[in-house]
C-alpha cells in the first residue's frame, strides 16, 4: 500500500521533532502494511514556508536513516499546500507527490469557496492534478461537494476545537470561521444567494484512515463513509503527525480496512505520472 499523505519528516512542520520519532512512526506504518510513503510537510505562507529543495533533501536524509535501520519503507517527497490566498507565492514552483502529477492540497477551515476554487485552478493550469486532502474534515470542500455530487445537506457545525494532536490545527479551528454557505452568498443587498464555485473536474480526493475510525469525531466519520459509498475517494492516507497518534489513528483503522472491501480498493490506487493535461480521473 501507498501512503499519500504523511508528516514523517522531522523538524519541518508540526510533525515529529526528531529523526528517532520519525523512525518509530515509520515502523508503525510498515506494520500497518504501507510500503511507500509520500512525505508531505505543510506549506503555509507565514507559518511553514518550506522549499521543494529542502523537502527533497530531508526526504533523502530520512531514507538513508531508514535503510540503515533496516526499515523497508520507500519515501517520496511532496508537500501539503494550504489553499489560502498566500498559496499564490508557491504556485510557480510546486512539488508534486514523488514522480506523479498529483499536488496534495487542503482547504483552510476559514476558507472562502471562491478562493479555494481559484487556487485549485492555479494547480490545474500547470498540468498538475489537485489531490484534495481529507474532504470529510473540510467544511468548505464539503459544501462544494454537496452541490456538485448532490450529497446530503447538513446543518453548519458549531465552532469547536479540532481534536487532532496538531497544534496549528487547533489554533485555526479555535477561531470562528464563517460558514462556507454564507461565504458563498452575494454580499449585495437584495440579491439571491449564489451557489459555491465548483471544484475543477479533475480533482482527486484522499481519505484519512483515521476518519473511518472516528479519530476526528463523529461528523468526519459519517462524511467519510458517505464519500466512500459514493465512490468519490481515490486513495487513502495516514496523515500521521507523531507517535502519539498511532494508537488512536492507525490501530483502530486496521480493523476498518480489514473488513471493508471498498476501503481496501483505495489502497490499490497508483498515482498518474508523466506529462499531459488534467483529465477526469475515473478510478472506479
Amino acid at each position: 500500500m501507498i501512503d499519500y499523505h504523511c508528516h514523517l519528516l522531522p523538524t519541518l512542520d508540526d510533525g515529529p521533532e526528531t529523526s528517532s520519532e520519525s523512525l518509530e512512526m515509520a515502523r508503525a506504518l510498515v506494520d500497518f502494511g504501507f510500503r511507500e510513503v509520500h512525505c508531505t510537510p505543510h506549506c503555509i505562507a507565514g507559518h511553514y514556508e518550506i522549499s521543494p529543495v529542502e523537502v527533497r533533501a530531508a526526504t533523502g536524509r530520512l531514507q538513508a536513516e531508514l535503510d540503515l535501520a533496516g526499515i523497508a519503507l520507500r519515501l517520496h517527497p511532496g508537500m501539503e499546500y494550504y489553499l489560502d490566498d498566500g498559496f499564490e507565492r508557491f504556485a510557480a514552483n510546486l512539488l508534486p507527490l514523488g514522480e506523479s502529477r498529483l499536488v496534495l492540497c487542503e482547504a483552510p477551515p476559514q476558507a472562502l469557496p471562491g478562493v479555494v476554487a481559484a487556487m485549485l485552478e492555479l494547480i490545474v493550469v500547470q498540468g498538475f492534478i489537485p489531490l484534495i486532502a481529507h474532504p470529510e474534515r473540510s467544511e468548505t470542500v464539503w459544501v462544494m461537494l454537496e452541490e456538485q455530487w448532490q450529497l446530503p445537506a447538513e446543518e453548519p457545525p458549531a465552532p469547536q476545537v479540532d481534536q487532532s494532536p496538531s497544534l496549528w490545527r487547533r489554533w485555526f479551528a479555535s477561531r470562528s470561521p464563517a460558514d462556507p454557505r454564507s461565504a458563498a452568498k452575494d454580499s449585495a443587498p437584495g440579491t439571491l444567494p449564489s451557489l459555491p464555485p465548483e471544484l475543477p473536474d479533475c480533482c482527486l480526493y484522499q481519505a484519512n484512515l483515521g476518519s473511518f475510525a472516528g479519530f476526528y469525531g463523529a461528523r468526519p466519520q459519517r462524511r467519510a463513509y458517505e464519500l466512500l459509498q459514493r465512490k468519490i475517494y481515490h486513495c487513502f492516507a495516514s496523515d500521521l503527525h507523531d507517535v502519539r497518534s498511532i494508537p488512536g489513528c492507525l490501530e483502530p483503522a486496521r480493523e476498518k480496512l480489514q473488513y471493508n472491501p471498498a476501503l481496501q480498493r483505495l489502497g490499490d490506487f497508483v498515482a498518474p505520472q508523466g506529462a499531459g493535461g488534467c483529465p477526469q480521473m475515473a478510478f472506479w
